[in-house]
């Protein structure tokens, strides 16, 4: 099986070994431990276990056995190894360490690219919060595609950012579903409030509750009868649903 790629560039540790060869090639020769636990070794080095586990696994580094503790002489074979060859782990690592094979690393607004929204269709622009609150993501992210001129943004006021439907199309193409078609009506003019809940969760209001229904009724957004009077049970009226109906059609 072919080695992993070098140590010096897989992370910063063999570099840092290599900065520090002559300090550790003088604890290897003071060292009264033999053979040296990984443990001890990892102190020798300076480092965490992970690297000398990461050295192990690729072949670089050997123990006595698998499994076994490391022999003095092969410490010491390794750090000079570094020392001689070892070259710094520049940021074209890092982006190699983290994405590997995939090559470039991923668009950097591609939650927006890949998200799929439904826009107000009484609104002809979206501000940032807006756009965030659909997308589910934050808005300092949408504030960024502006600044990055990944999408075309507006200032209605100095302070405030605003994004029209046309740009965030052309920037995000697909992104823009058009909205659901909604289920029909009750049959009956007089509903109860869980089923007018179920409705109103069918037309994507989804945290719709009987105890919002009631809510709803109270702040006069739908109107009600009681079921018999002096009962509380009410009866939503079927009416006042197909016109609320419609107000989160054009405002959701």
């Amino acid at each position: 099986m072919a080695k992993s790629r070098l140590p010096w560039k897989r992370g910063p540790a063999a570099w840092q070994v290599k900065c520090r060869a002559a300090e550790i090639l003088h604890r290897i020769a003071t060292s009264t431990q033999r053979p040296v636990s990984l443990r001890a070794a990892a102190r020798l080095f300076g480092l965490s276990t992970q690297p000398l586990r990461d050295w192990v696994r690729c072949g670089y580094l050997k123990p006595i056995r698998p499994g076994w503790p490391f022999a003095l002489e092969e410490l010491r074979r390794f750090v000079l190894w570094l020392q001689e060859y070892a070259a710094p782990f520049d940021s074209a690592n890092y982006v190699r360490r983290f994405f590997g094979r995939r090559g470039a690393p991923p668009y950097e607004f591609q939650k927006l690219a890949a998200t799929q929204i439904v826009w107000p269709t009484s609104r002809t622009a979206l501000r940032p919060r807006e756009l965030a609150q659909l997308v589910g993501c934050h808005p300092s992210l949408v504030v960024k595609a502006i600044t990055m001129r990944a999408v075309r943004g507006r200032r209605p006021t100095p302070c405030r950012w605003e994004i029209t439907r046309r740009a965030w199309s052309g920037a995000f193409p697909l992104t823009i579903r058009r909205q659901p078609r909604l289920p029909p009506l009750p049959i009956a003019e007089l509903i109860s409030t869980s089923e007018t809940a179920a409705h109103l969760c069918a037309c994507g209001m989804a945290q719709a509750t009987p105890a919002l229904v009631r809510t709803l009724i109270r702040d006069g957004k739908l109107q009600a009868r009681p079921r018999t009077p002096p009962a509380r049970k009410l009866l939503v009226l079927k009416s006042s649903l197909k016109d609320f109906r419609h107000f989160l059609k054009k405002n959701c």
